[in-house]
């Protein structure tokens, strides 16, 4: 793990844990809000943190989508990791109510739908981008706006 994924993971730990210190000890009477929030805030920053920046000097503001894709299942993954790890050790004295269990529930089934989804565009991108002989053209990376090459085609429709 590089210096800078350390940082973002030491920042959300930190984050997480003074969201369930506050809502343990609740000094302020705010119940669960400081939790939730934590949860949400460490979502944004993971987000926020994968999201690609646009080149500096340049009047390029595309959006590279497998980077956004990678942003977008990083904050989700992070956000379930959270409420299912903050569920999963709850105190016997305050067991979960009907709508808790039926949220993480939820919740949990759309993540597996999106990372589903994450992990099955990203295979059809490097697919398109595949050349005739099995090289990629441009390491993966490619975009669904590319326009398409005679190598894309299917035998048949070959010229």
């Amino acid at each position: 793990m590089n210096r800078q994924l350390a940082g973002l993971a030491a920042v959300i730990l930190v984050i997480v844990a003074a969201g369930m210190y506050l809502t343990a000890k609740d000094p302020l009477g705010l119940g669960y809000a400081p939790s939730a929030f934590s949860a949400i805030a460490a979502a944004l920053i993971t987000f926020f943190w994968f999201t690609p920046a646009p080149r500096p000097g340049t009047d390029d503001t595309s959006v590279d989508e497998g980077q956004q894709r990678r942003a977008i299942a990083s904050a989700i993954l992070v956000l379930d990791l959270i409420l299912v790890g903050s569920f999963a050790f709850w105190r016997e004295g305050a067991p979960l109510s009907e709508e808790s269990k039926l949220l993480l529930s939820n919740f949990t089934t759309t993540v597996g739908i999106v990372i589903a989804f994450y992990f099955g565009a990203s295979a059809y991108v490097e697919g398109k981008t595949r050349t005739r002989s099995g090289a990629s053209t441009n390491g993966g990376k490619g975009s669904l706006s590319q326009p398409g090459t005679a190598g894309d085609a299917p035998p048949a429709a070959r010229p």
